[in-house]
């Protein structure tokens, strides 16, 4: 692990950011993780969603961007996108049947060709990480107009990490 968030996130319909301090003393390995030296080609970085917990499902997919530059434009944006996040399952991960304990639901996403991009750019940021959830679809953009639809029932992710094999 590289590093992780330091508070939890909820998700409530809207936008939301979390930083993700990254610790120095892994500059240098998750450096060779990436190839900056030319070896690690084999190598990968993800970025970790945990603990994600709700009583309800939303009903709505988040897009997962890293390092989003503020205001961007949506092509530029999607340049930044690294995958989806759906709450389908949540509460049955609260509630489960049989045996299993309850537990929080999981993402992960491998991101080592964006951060790869971001070093080359001169764009990464070696002490930290921004990870942004946005809202997708049409429902979406009438919640984030003036006067949109009440806040979805609150989703809490419990921990954002980035992390290199």
């Amino acid at each position: 692990m590289a590093g992780s968030s330091q508070h939890p996130l909820v998700l409530v319909g809207r936008a939301e950011s979390a930083a993700v301090p990254i610790d120095r003393r892994t500059t240098g390995p998750l450096g060779e993780a990436l190839g900056v030296d030319g070896t690690g080609a084999d190598r990968h970085v993800y970025l970790n969603v945990e603990d994600v917990e709700g009583d309800t499902n939303p009903d709505r997919v988040y897009g997962v961007y890293v390092n989003l530059p503020e205001g961007a434009s949506g092509e530029r944006a999607e340049g930044h996108r690294v995958g989806n996040l759906s709450f389908f399952g949540i509460e049955r991960a609260q509630d489960p049947r049989g045996d299993e304990h309850p537990h929080g639901l999981r993402v992960s996403i491998e991101i080592t060709p964006l951060v790869r991009r971001l070093r080359a750019e001169g764009a990464w940021d070696e002490a930290r990480l921004s990870v942004t959830f946005r809202p997708l679809g049409a429902v979406a953009a009438a919640q984030g107009a003036p006067g949109g639809a009440e806040e979805d029932p609150p989703v809490e992710i419990g921990r954002i990490s980035l992390g290199y094999t």
